[in-house]
């Protein structure tokens, strides 16, 4: 459960990100990027198949000071199919164990069930960074789709009762919050810190929880036509894919707006020049 204040400050938060970026941008490879618009689609993935080794660690959260009267809260939390004699049973076993053995049980069940079903689709606040374009378009040769971010919001919403828009904060230290003072806002927290490595991605993610992935890496979410805003072309597109992407928006999107990345001769900055009047 949220603390009141934490809670205002997420929602004047989420008002904040939406006022201020009316829309957001993913970067796909070619072939990802073919799907997302035939199927009109987004795609979730697990935070364990994330590139960042510090993305949703354990260690950016702090377990270490158990409270009196936890150990009966994991159990009613993690076993809420006991019956009174199973939870008798397992208080007495819990009640012998040291606080470290308490520790581990809360990292084990509590990440594994914090992120399991989780999925995070990432997108950034800029279309024309040219590292975003190195290393989630495939060097270019990609494209990059502007999201209109309220419809797209409103869209996924439909398919998690628990979900969240969240700006990353991007931090120099690892500073664990305790895990105990606030369950709710040492989640929140965790989901949304990064290094400050990674700064220049400038993201904002989409998170949902209870998805079910059938098996399957990612799981894909269906959008409506309005949430689509724009469409960029990497700078090295080759002329065959373009020729490919031009047909494939005319069918399903006809009036979104495409753009071409341009080099520069006197800088090194990409440019979007419109593909169709």
């Amino acid at each position: 459960m949220l603390d009141e204040n934490y809670a205002n400050q997420i929602k004047a938060e989420l008002l904040d990100i939406i006022q201020h970026n009316p829309v957001i941008y993913k970067y796909l490879s070619f072939e990802t990027g073919v799907l997302a618009i035939t199927n009109l689609s987004v795609g979730f993935k697990s935070p364990w198949l994330f590139n960042d080794p510090y993305d949703f660690f354990e260690g950016l959260i702090n377990f270490e000071n158990v409270p009196d009267g936890y150990r009966e809260y994991l159990i009613d939390k993690y076993h809420p199919d006991f019956s009174e004699a199973e939870k008798k049973s397992k208080m007495a076993e819990f009640a012998g164990v040291s606080d470290s053995v308490a520790v581990e049980y809360v990292k084990k069940n509590g990440m594994f069930n914090e992120v399991k079903n989780r999925g995070v689709s990432c997108f950034s606040r800029r279309y024309d960074h040219m590292l975003m374009w190195s290393h989630y378009a495939q060097s270019h040769r990609g494209i990059c789709i502007g999201f209109n971010m309220l419809q797209l919001y409103i869209n996924v919403a439909r398919y998690s009762e628990e979900r969240m828009i969240a700006l990353v904060n991007y931090v120099e230290e690892m500073k664990p919050i305790d895990y105990y003072y606030s369950n709710g806002e040492a989640i929140i927290r965790w989901m949304k810190t990064k290094a400050a490595v990674w700064s220049y991605e400038e993201e904002i993610r989409i998170i949902l929880n209870g998805l079910d992935y059938k098996g399957q890496e990612n799981f894909i979410a269906n959008l409506d036509l309005d949430c689509f805003n724009s469409i960029y072309y990497g700078s090295m597109i080759s002329n065959e894919n373009r020729t490919l992407m031009d047909t494939i928006i005319a069918e399903k999107m006809p009036n979104v707006d495409i753009f071409q990345m341009e080099r520069q001769s006197n800088s090194f900055l990409l440019k979007a020049g419109p593909v169709r009047d």
